[in-house]
């Protein structure tokens, strides 16, 4: 089986490669596919029959994104809007005559300012919908008349295509539609690239998404701003937007993308609370509630209550006999002791993140002696993969370096070329990189060189 050969992957990269045991591994992160996550037969399951203590991350990057592409799926006016977007690209992508007609009439509206490449809509990039619906919204004008122009034949053969793609595009429903995305996935990116950040840990989670919901809902009450700039334009029933001709600008149309608008946005609340539950039985829950000063209640007196609350779910997990060292990871009774000496302190550093708390608890040695069940949480936490975003980035650079006319790269090569490419802007100082000149030359020295012979 597929998990099965994954499973062992894993423990001999880890154990072979790396030398960590399989004992010292306490998360794992994955993109919540079924083989990965599965109950029964899944890679993170076969893990725990030899770590019991795992526990399985799944990425809330993908989670986000998922719970947007669903949501999109329960509306169909949303699904007929992504084929037009998709049409649209098709139809400039494949000729550069219309694509070079299309930046021109955009020089005409927007003057100075750059003209707008359409985006191509990917399945699998998590921006892709909301990039695409932005640079429709910006370039509709200048679709439309080029559309229009295409459609008449006045610069050759009429295109039916383009006809049929004109009556769709310029429509009151289709501009209102196009400008209520782009203000409703402009809060999803900004959910998403918050997810997609390095120092992304538990505590940032809850937060960011409860934010992007209480804003969502705020819009089926407050037109936002793009939507009410449109709405705006199109009062009194005009006939025209942006010096182009539309159809069907009506009361009737502009309520029926209301509640269509309401639709999505609650498909989408409904579909990040289904993805991002308050699961108060959860060990990452627990973990945020317990170590995370900002998380603590504002009495004092509440702090023991609060925390036994939580630390039961902590217990019960880290507690029991490891499987072969038959030596639990934490003992209850003394967690619960440190916690409640501990509490006051955390109490106090109320201003404290969740990761600045845990890095305190470690790099203090009064803290380790006194605390170590606390200490060894702390080193749980800072260690979950809260998102596999870095895996993807690889993935990118992979494919950026290997392409199809570099098929024979092996390994090794390939390693060093995505170490350098990844790595080189964060880590690497102009100090070290001031002998490049003669790395250089040692490597033109190795062999007759096609490339790069003058310098």
């Amino acid at each position: 089986m597929v998990q099965a050969v994954m499973c062992c992957s894993v423990k001999n990269v880890l154990e072979t490669d790396f030398h960590v045991s399989m004992h010292k591994v306490f998360a794992f992160g994955s993109d919540g596919a079924s083989a990965m996550v599965g109950r029964n037969n899944s890679v993170t399951s076969r893990l725990k029959q030899v770590n019991q203590y795992l526990v399985n991350c799944h990425c809330v990057g993908h989670r986000c994104a998922l719970s947007i592409s669903q949501a999109a799926d329960v509306v169909p006016q949303i699904r007929t809007y992504r084929d037009s977007l998709c049409a649209v690209y098709s139809f400039y992508a494949s000729s550069s005559i219309r694509k070079k007609k299309l930046l021109d009439f955009q020089e005409i509206f927007e003057g100075s300012k750059a003209p707008v490449t359409l985006k191509q809509l990917h399945k699998v990039r998590w921006l892709s919908m909301s990039e695409c619906v932005s640079a429709m919204h910006r370039a509709w004008d200048g679709v439309c008349l080029s559309l229009e122009e295409e459609a008449s034949g006045r610069s050759g053969h009429p295109s039916a295509v383009a006809k049929g793609l004109c009556k769709q595009v310029a429509t009151a429903k289709y501009l209102l539609i196009t400008a209520m995305l782009c203000d409703i996935l402009n809060v999803v990116s900004q959910l998403s690239k918050t997810f997609q950040a390095k120092d992304v840990d538990l505590s940032v989670v809850e937060p960011a998404v409860t934010l992007a919901i209480n804003k969502l809902d705020l819009m089926k009450s407050e037109p936002s701003e793009n939507y009410a700039f449109v709405l705006d334009a199109l009062s009194d029933g005009k006939q025209q937007y942006r010096n182009v001709g539309i159809t069907d600008n009506t009361e009737q149309t502009k309520r029926d993308v209301a509640n269509m608008a309401h639709k999505f946005i609650d498909a989408i609340c409904s579909k990040l609370r289904d993805r991002f539950p308050q699961d108060e039985t959860s060990i990452l829950v627990a973990l945020d509630k317990v170590l995370n000063p900002k998380r603590l209640p504002v009495k004092a007196c509440d702090l023991r209550a609060h925390g036994e609350k939580y630390l039961t779910v902590l217990i019960e997990h880290y507690s029991s006999p490891d499987l072969d060292c038959h030596t639990p990871f934490i003992e209850a009774n003394n967690l619960l002791t440190e916690w409640r000496n501990c509490s006051m302190m955390m109490h106090a550093e109320r201003t404290l993140s969740l990761s600045d708390l845990c890095k305190l608890l470690l790099s203090t040695p009064q803290y380790v002696l006194q605390y170590p069940n606390l200490v060894k949480l702390a080193t749980v936490v800072l260690i979950i993969p809260v998102t596999s975003v870095e895996c993807e980035r690889g993935f990118s650079c992979q494919n950026r370096i290997k392409t199809k006319f570099r098929a024979r790269l092996q390994n090794p090569t390939l390693n060093n070329l995505m170490q350098i490419t990844y790595f080189s802007e964060e880590h690497f100082c102009a100090e070290q990189l001031q002998d490049y000149l003669l790395a250089l030359g040692k490597w033109k020295a190795m062999r007759e060189r096609c490339l790069l012979t003058q310098y």
